[in-house]
């Protein structure tokens, strides 16, 4: 099909969405390596947590992913969502405030489903007007949805020592966190904790938050920790 397709000079290019390390994951990628050899018109584009990714990419019959163009995104930037949803709800309710826009971007904090998921809950408000009462209202709608869609799974995917790393961080009495904190409450060395340190930051979870001081990138991430995340991992 692709020696007929080029032939016509058309392409072709997969999109393939959550890529991870599994078999037929692998399969396709060791079939687009030998299509590719060939010279045949075929492109793929993968996205997909760092963490999967990266694990893709090490497999050991895969090494040429690692010499693939590689994009990390980035948070999303806080004065656009604020423009989208000021957009958006306008139309919704043409009487909302800049100040009730304002704190939904800010409890939005740059993650794409938070962004998508906070602004369907606005909309779908029996509220006739949208006020900062109505973001009270569905808060807790918005942690539930977000704790279960999202953050359980992202837990349970953590190993048990970054788990036990994120449930520190959210306990502990200072936020943001500073790394020696961490050090006297896991009773581990520097060179210990700044592994598991980069191994979240890559993972997305955490982020630097002034010299030596650590947050979560996700909004209400630590009150999902505080609330179900150290029962579901059976710490207390």
């Amino acid at each position: 099909m692709l020696k007929i397709l080029d032939k016509n000079n058309q392409k072709v290019l997969v999109m393939i969405d959550e890529a991870q390390e599994v078999t037929g994951m692998v399969e396709l990628a060791s079939v687009y390596q030998v299509m590719i050899s060939e010279g045949l018109p075929i492109s793929i584009i993968m996205t997909g947590l760092p963490k999967n990714v990266q694990e893709l990419q090490n497999n050991h019959v895969l090494t040429f992913l690692l010499r693939s163009g590689r994009i990390s995104l980035s948070p999303l930037n806080y004065y656009d969502i604020r423009a989208q949803y000021q957009q958006a709800l306008k139309v919704r309710d043409p009487e909302i405030s800049p100040e009730v826009v304002r704190r939904a971007a800010l409890l939005s904090d740059g993650y794409a489903y938070a962004f998508q998921l906070l602004g369907y809950l606005l909309w779908e408000s029996p509220d006739k007007h949208i006020t900062m009462k109505t973001i009270d209202s569905i808060q807790p709608e918005y942690q539930a949805q977000l704790s279960r869609n999202a953050y359980s799974k992202m837990l349970e995917e953590l190993s048990i020592m970054d788990q036990q790393f994120v449930i520190t961080m959210a306990k502990a009495s200072e936020y943001p966190v500073s790394t020696s904190c961490l050090r006297t409450k896991l009773k581990k060395k520097p060179g210990y904790i700044g592994m598991y340190r980069r191994r979240l930051m890559d993972s997305q979870l955490i982020t630097p938050a002034g010299y030596g001081k650590l947050k979560f990138t996700l909004p209400l991430f630590k009150q999902f920790l505080l609330d179900d995340g150290q029962y579901l991992v059976n710490y207390s």
